[in-house]
């Protein structure tokens, strides 16, 4: 069996328990107990059993708090996907979605996000995950992101009009 990492002494238990209470992290404050624990004298499993964690988990947050002290503790956040374009491409781009589509060219008259996908596709050869990741590409130049197609306002109220009037005559000439 190997032998247990000693925790560094940069704190005491007390004062981890302190930092513990003012965290605003609970993952944190849970592991910040657990070494508190630790330099209490209690035993490993115990103290691992305090932060909701196995020994072995325990062991590496001691080598985390042992390199960069209490804020080695925090969970890293994760860098995220990387972006199909790059800032080269994205810069190529704005100027083509600033000065707004060809009628002729591009057979729309202002650029929605399923345009400017078709658009992206044929100049960069890169396919978007959807239509709707262009959205951040349309907001700085006020282009229609997420629109649906244009209708007339009372288009529906005329056509049931127009329906009703329909079903009166029929009646008015069946009746007759």
């Amino acid at each position: 069996m190997g032998t247990a990492i000693a925790v560094k002494r940069r704190f005491g238990a007390a004062d981890l328990r302190r930092r513990a209470c003012a965290s605003q992290d609970t993952d944190q404050a849970r592991r910040l107990l657990a070494l508190a624990a630790v330099l209490d004298g209690q035993s490993r499993g115990a103290a691992a059993r305090i932060g909701g964690m196995d020994r072995q988990t325990l062991r590496d947050w001691v080598h985390a708090y042992n390199a960069e002290g209490p804020n080695g503790l925090l969970n890293a956040t994760s860098p995220g996907r990387p972006p199909k374009l790059t800032k080269a491409q994205k810069e190529k781009l704005r100027p083509i979605i600033v000065a707004g589509p060809d009628p002729v060219r591009d057979g729309v008259v202002r650029w929605h996000c399923v345009d400017l996908k078709r658009v992206i596709n044929a100049l960069f050869e890169c396919r978007e995950r959807h239509y709707h990741t262009l959205d951040a590409y349309c907001r700085p130049a006020r282009c229609i992101g997420h629109q649906g197609r244009p209708h007339q306002p009372y288009g529906r109220r005329r056509l049931g009009l127009a329906r009703a009037q329909l079903a009166r005559s029929n009646e008015v000439s069946t009746s007759s």
